[in-house]
């Protein structure tokens, strides 16, 4: 996917869900920088090696007219309904969560880009 505000020109993508989410993170205006994490980013979990999909920095306007800087890891999914998942991917899923919550980065299974901000 050509993309202007990822690290490289192009994003590699594993799927169509994941196509469809880079073109629609490259057009949105609040979204700063992003990419694709590569295979050899690893959470380890309890139930074997985790790679997310996507790191994310994005600027949120708040009501009062300031902005937010937002740091975001997500994961593409086409259901946010982690008990559709095989088991072992739900529990790396799982443990991905509580990893990026115990650093205090927001983690969160999407489906689109209507769904990456908190």
């Amino acid at each position: 996917v050509p993309s202007q505000r990822a690290l490289y020109d192009r994003v590699v993508c594993d799927s169509d869900i994941e196509r469809s989410f880079a073109a629609a993170l490259d057009a949105r205006e609040d979204v700063r920088f992003f990419t694709k994490l590569p295979t050899r980013f690893k959470v380890r979990t309890p139930v074997g090696d985790y790679n997310p999909d996507w790191a994310v920095v994005a600027d949120r306007e708040e009501q009062d007219g300031t902005r937010e800087r937002l740091y975001l890891v997500r994961e593409t999914k086409g259901t946010t309904d982690l008990q559709s998942l095989r088991p072992d991917e739900r529990h790396k899923v799982e443990c991905g969560a509580k990893h990026f919550e115990l650093l205090g980065v927001d983690f969160r299974v999407v489906k689109d880009v209507s769904e990456l901000l908190p």
